[in-house]
């Protein structure tokens, strides 16, 4: 089992870890995500990260 800690890789995650992680993370990670799309910098470096989790987070 692999640890987690707030300096998550997704790039390193394997796929299975990453839905693992979405699952639980998934409500607080789109709540973040909204957030964000208040700072335009920020969600134009977050976009992609945001498609994955809402489209992640929409197939539980």
């Amino acid at each position: 089992m692999m640890k987690t800690d707030g300096n998550i890789s997704f790039l390193s995650v394997k796929r299975r870890g990453i839905f693992e992680i979405i699952r639980r993370t998934s409500d607080t990670a789109r709540h973040s995500a909204v957030v964000l799309m208040s700072d335009k910098k920020t969600t134009e470096k977050m976009s992609e990260m945001k498609e994955i989790i809402f489209a992640l987070g929409s197939n539980r």
